[in-house]
Parts: structure tokens; C-alpha cells; sequence
């Protein structure tokens, strides 16, 4: 459980990171929405109406229900590719200039950082060695070192 947490932790500490990523993230959502309320709800119910007219006779509610799914549907597809990718090149760009968490020689060798790293790249050494390459920057481990020994890299 305290994995997910700092998993949970991490992707907000990322998402809110950069606020121009945040904008980003969050401007088709929007806009999507505008667009809904402007016409995008009366064409899906054109739509409806038009296709099962001969059909069945559905009650207005249905229709509605209908219209109001697949924009439901619509902003979660788009939020699941405009925030990850967000995030993720937050995550890239980060790498890229060496941001991070080293642990230092104050490390009494607890095994504390290493049990909470839930991408499990914390290898037993003196110091303990984090691998950087695989490392999420959730901040698990240095805000569950004992004496401070994880410094995160600016």
C-alpha cells in the first residue's frame, strides 16, 4: 500500500510540476468541452434521433444519456493521452538533465529506501547504488531515509 501512495504522490508532485504542462494537459479537455456545449451535444443528438427514428422510439432521457456517455468517453480518452504525455515528458526531460536522487555516504545501510522503491532500482552496496536509468523520481526513497542520506539532484 505504501507503494501506491508514493506512486500516487510522485504523479502529482510530476503533473503539477510544470505549469505550462499542466496547461497543455488540460486545454483539449476544455476546449472538447466548449465544443460540446456549443454544438457538439445537438449534432450527437441529430445523430441518434436520425439513426434509430424507424427503429425503436427512444424517450428523450435515453438520447440525452446517450449524448452525455460519449462525451464521458471522449474526455477520458483524451485526458489518458494529453496528461500522460505530460507527465512523461516531464519525466524525459528530467533525465535528460540529470535530475535525480544519489545516495550518499551518511547511508547506514538500512535497507529502507530499497523496501519502499516500488520500480525496485535500489541495489545493495555501501552506500546503497540507485539505478538511474530505471528510477520513476517518485521520491520514495528519500523521504524514507532514516538519516537524510538520499539527496535529490536539481
Amino acid at each position: 500500500m505504501r507503494e501506491v501512495a508514493a506512486l500516487v504522490d510522485r504523479n502529482c508532485k510530476l503533473f503539477f510540476k510544470d505549469k505550462g504542462m499542466l496547461f497543455s494537459s488540460m486545454i483539449t479537455p476544455l476546449i472538447l468541452i466548449v465544443l460540446y456545449a456549443t454544438f457538439l451535444a445537438k449534432v450527437y443528438k441529430d445523430s441518434y434521433t436520425s439513426a434509430f427514428n424507424n427503429m425503436i422510439e427512444l424517450s428523450d432521457k435515453m438520447i440525452n444519456g446517450a449524448v452525455a456517455a460519449q462525451l464521458a468517453a471522449a474526455l477520458i480518452a483524451v485526458s489518458c493521452v494529453t496528461v500522460t504525455f505530460c507527465v512523461n515528458l516531464t519525466m524525459v526531460q528530467d533525465r535528460a538533465n540529470g535530475k535525480g536522487y544519489h545516495i550518499t555516504d551518511k547511508c547506514i545501510g538500512c535497507g529502507a529506501c530499497q523496501k519502499v522503491c516500488p520500480q525496485k532500482c535500489i541495489y545493495e552496496g555501501t552506500p546503497y547504488i540507485i539505478n538511474k536509468y530505471n528510477c520513476l523520481h517518485c521520491g520514495a526513497c528519500y523521504e524514507n531515509c532514516p538519516v537524510k542520506a538520499v539527496n535529490n539532484i536539481q
